[in-house]
């Protein structure tokens, strides 16, 4: 009979989300042989994850991936440890390189919600305050975090459309938000022309965390009268690389 480690039941499941959420997906398989885990434990705990809505299992080949409640809880955590990382560094070369006012934001209460903001010493900027608050619909963060929901998640929010609008360019209506969705999904990043604040376009690419699932939001802001929607596409491998870095650190500080 095969002898296994002995750990606490709060380790294990501890070590159950880590490894998923660091491997993107696994099976009641992977997790034996990797965790040196019993197989009625994995079971026990993958089904108790999946019942609380940690994990869900996803069609293909009975894999389990994080599910909606531990990206969640990730952004809870993101918000409580953002002082304590590096974030306002790098949003400062952000900011500087684009002239513009970069952001932080993640997904609370079915809004964006902006943890760190920086402002480029520029003329005529428009700043986001920590703990400021705007709609999903007409901002290219929000827009980020719809793109990465689920369909029924995604369905729901668009029923709650027409949107009242915030400028003469504000998407409201349920079915041009859907393609605009879907192309920030096709392309991997979202951008917003004049829809939040009449003059400022914006663009973000996501920030990845368990299951390589978007956990925040990278986010540039700048006065259309010193960029233009089609320079803001040139921008997108350098913010890519910027979140690629909050990224590491985050993970760096959750160890």
């Amino acid at each position: 009979m095969p002898s296994h480690r002995e750990t606490s039941p709060t380790q294990r499941t501890l070590e159950v989300i880590e490894f998923i959420a660091r491997e993107g997906s696994a099976t009641i398989a992977e997790l034996i042989d990797a965790l040196d885990m019993p197989r009625t434990t994995a079971h026990r705990i993958v089904n108790g994850l999946e019942e609380q809505g940690y994990l869900y299992k996803a069609k293909a080949r009975g894999r389990y991936v994080v599910a909606q409640r531990l990206v969640r809880m990730a952004s809870d955590t993101l918000w409580a440890a953002c002082a304590f990382a590096p974030v306002h560094a790098i949003l400062t070369e952000v900011a500087r390189q684009a002239t513009g006012t970069a952001s932080v934001a993640i997904l609370r209460m079915g809004e964006v919600a902006y943890i760190d903001s920086v402002v480029a010493d520029a003329p005529l900027m428009f700043r986001f305050q920590t703990g400021q608050h705007a709609p999903l619909y007409c901002t290219s963060s929000g827009r980020i975090f719809l793109a990465h929901m689920d369909r029924k998640a995604l369905d729901r929010y668009l029923a709650t459309g027409p949107w009242p609008p915030l400028t003469p360019r504000t998407v409201v209506e349920s079915g041009q938000l859907l393609l605009e969705v879907e192309a920030t999904r096709a392309r991997g990043y979202a951008l917003a022309d004049s829809e939040f604040v009449d003059g400022v376009v914006g663009a973000a690419v996501p920030i990845a965390g368990p299951g390589r699932q978007p956990i925040a939001a990278l986010t540039v802001s700048i006065p259309q009268v010193r960029q233009s929607l089609d320079g803001l596409h040139a921008m997108i491998p350098e913010l890519r690389r910027h979140a690629g870095k909050l990224s590491r650190s985050l993970d760096m500080l959750s160890r």
